[in-house]
């Protein structure tokens, strides 16, 4: 369907939905804006797959992670996937952090060290139904998240800025 068409039912749909505001009838033609929210999740399909292939091809060609380039700034990153946590593991090694001063090696004394470590559980570990520790809380602790769990390179990010004060940018924006 060419995008006129899309546009129109679109408007149409918005229309007869618009009607509901005011206490009209909201039903309209539903066969029509059926075929509007078919089209609509279509066109979004789309866009989604599009915008994969922009962010893998955007990324691939970068040589760094951010460029500046005709009044546009792109940067780049690539987070990780973590799952499969040993977190008892990772629990005793923040237990066995929290009972030395990081910087002297003088050892706490008990309450101290109890109090660290409830510091340290506050700071990384998420206490909510899902449990995936929070990776920088853990690296300020000095530990690396991906020796303790599976790792593995997520989907990249791309993200795209007009430079401030770039005039071309700002329009195009």
């Amino acid at each position: 369907m060419e995008a006129a068409r899309l546009l129109d039912l679109l408007g149409d749909a918005h229309v007869a939905l618009g009607a509901g505001d005011d206490g009209g009838d909201v039903t309209g033609d539903l066969a029509e804006m059926a075929e509007a929210l078919d089209l609509v999740r279509a066109v979004i399909a789309r866009a989604r797959s599009i915008e994969a292939l922009l962010v893998d091809t955007i990324a691939a060609t970068m040589t760094g992670p951010q460029a500046d380039v005709d009044g546009w700034r792109v940067e780049r990153t690539r987070p990780r996937n973590r799952k499969a946590w040993d977190s008892e593991g990772l629990l005793s090694e923040l237990a066995r952090r929290a009972d030395v001063d990081p910087e002297t090696g003088e050892v706490f004394d008990a309450e101290t060290a109890r109090k660290r470590l409830i510091e340290a559980i506050r700071a990384c570990v998420p206490l909510t139904g899902s449990l995936g520790w929070r990776t920088r809380a853990l690296r300020e602790w000095g530990i690396d998240p991906d020796e303790w769990c599976e790792s593995s390179p997520a989907p990249w990010r791309v993200t795209v800025t007009p430079i401030a004060g770039d005039q071309d940018a700002q329009e195009v924006a």
